[in-house]
Protein backbone atom coordinates (compact mmCIF):
# COMPACT_ATOMS: atom_id res chain seq x y z
CA UNK A 1 0.00 0.00 0.00
CA UNK A 2 1.40 3.46 -0.52
CA UNK A 3 1.55 6.05 2.10
CA UNK A 4 1.48 9.42 1.99
CA UNK A 5 3.35 12.43 3.15
CA UNK A 6 1.16 15.63 4.04
CA UNK A 7 2.14 18.93 3.98
CA UNK A 8 0.55 21.87 6.32
CA UNK A 9 2.15 24.92 7.07
CA UNK A 10 1.22 27.53 10.31
CA UNK A 11 2.32 30.11 12.37
CA UNK A 12 1.53 30.89 16.25
CA UNK A 13 -2.18 31.71 15.63
CA UNK A 14 -2.84 28.29 14.26
CA UNK A 15 -0.68 25.78 15.91
CA UNK A 16 -3.57 24.19 17.41
CA UNK A 17 -5.61 23.53 14.72
CA UNK A 18 -2.92 21.38 13.27
CA UNK A 19 -2.47 19.68 16.01
CA UNK A 20 -6.15 18.77 16.15
CA UNK A 21 -6.01 17.58 12.78
CA UNK A 22 -2.38 15.74 13.00
CA UNK A 23 -4.34 13.65 16.36
CA UNK A 24 -7.83 12.67 13.40
CA UNK A 25 -4.98 11.87 10.84
CA UNK A 26 -3.10 9.25 13.46
CA UNK A 27 -6.78 7.83 14.58
CA UNK A 28 -8.49 7.15 11.01
CA UNK A 29 -5.18 7.30 8.79
CA UNK A 30 -2.57 5.51 11.05
CA UNK A 31 -1.12 3.34 8.55
CA UNK A 32 -1.41 5.82 5.19
CA UNK A 33 1.09 8.07 6.63
CA UNK A 34 4.62 8.28 5.98
CA UNK A 35 5.05 11.43 7.34
CA UNK A 36 3.57 14.67 8.14
CA UNK A 37 5.96 17.96 7.24
CA UNK A 38 4.60 20.99 8.64
CA UNK A 39 6.33 24.58 7.64
CA UNK A 40 6.31 27.15 10.23
CA UNK A 41 7.19 30.41 11.40
CA UNK A 42 7.17 32.09 15.08
CA UNK A 43 6.46 29.03 16.88
CA UNK A 44 7.89 28.25 20.07
CA UNK A 45 10.18 25.43 20.57
CA UNK A 46 7.34 24.21 23.22
CA UNK A 47 4.40 24.39 20.78
CA UNK A 48 7.02 22.32 18.58
CA UNK A 49 7.53 19.85 21.16
CA UNK A 50 3.87 19.44 22.12
CA UNK A 51 2.62 19.01 18.53
CA UNK A 52 5.61 16.32 17.95
CA UNK A 53 4.91 14.36 20.97
CA UNK A 54 1.47 13.46 19.22
CA UNK A 55 3.69 11.29 16.50
CA UNK A 56 7.57 11.78 17.47
CA UNK A 57 8.34 9.28 14.35
CA UNK A 58 6.46 10.81 11.67
CA UNK A 59 5.94 14.50 12.20
CA UNK A 60 8.86 16.93 10.61
CA UNK A 61 8.89 20.84 11.92
CA UNK A 62 10.55 22.62 8.69
CA UNK A 63 10.97 26.76 9.52
CA UNK A 64 9.65 28.78 6.59
CA UNK A 65 10.86 32.56 7.30
CA UNK A 66 9.16 35.47 6.18
CA UNK A 67 13.21 35.78 4.95
CA UNK A 68 12.55 32.30 3.21
CA UNK A 69 9.84 33.47 0.87
CA UNK A 70 11.26 36.99 0.06
CA UNK A 71 14.81 34.85 -0.51
CA UNK A 72 12.20 32.33 -3.00
CA UNK A 73 10.34 34.90 -4.82
CA UNK A 74 13.50 37.40 -5.31
CA UNK A 75 12.79 41.05 -6.65
CA UNK A 76 9.42 42.09 -6.76
CA UNK A 77 9.58 45.27 -7.09
CA UNK A 78 6.69 47.90 -6.48
CA UNK A 79 4.50 45.06 -5.56
CA UNK A 80 3.39 45.71 -1.87
CA UNK A 81 3.38 42.60 0.72
CA UNK A 82 0.49 42.49 3.10
CA UNK A 83 1.29 42.55 6.50
CA UNK A 84 -1.05 40.02 7.60
CA UNK A 85 0.25 37.95 9.89
CA UNK A 86 1.12 34.34 7.92
CA UNK A 87 0.51 35.83 4.40
CA UNK A 88 3.61 34.19 3.36
CA UNK A 89 2.97 30.07 4.43
CA UNK A 90 0.09 30.45 1.46
CA UNK A 91 3.50 30.11 -0.51
CA UNK A 92 5.17 26.85 1.55
CA UNK A 93 2.97 24.78 -0.12
CA UNK A 94 5.48 25.08 -3.46
CA UNK A 95 7.42 22.77 -1.12
CA UNK A 96 5.90 19.89 -1.63
CA UNK A 97 8.00 19.30 -5.28
CA UNK A 98 10.57 19.02 -3.04
CA UNK A 99 9.62 16.47 -1.27
CA UNK A 100 8.54 14.45 -4.05
CA UNK A 101 11.94 14.09 -4.99
CA UNK A 102 12.42 12.16 -1.41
Amino acid sequence: MNKTTIIMACDDNLVFAVANMIIGIKRYCYNDVLKIVIMYDNIQKEEIDKVRSIWLEKIEFKLYSKNDFLKDVGCIGKIKLSDRFGFHLVYAKFYIFNFLKD
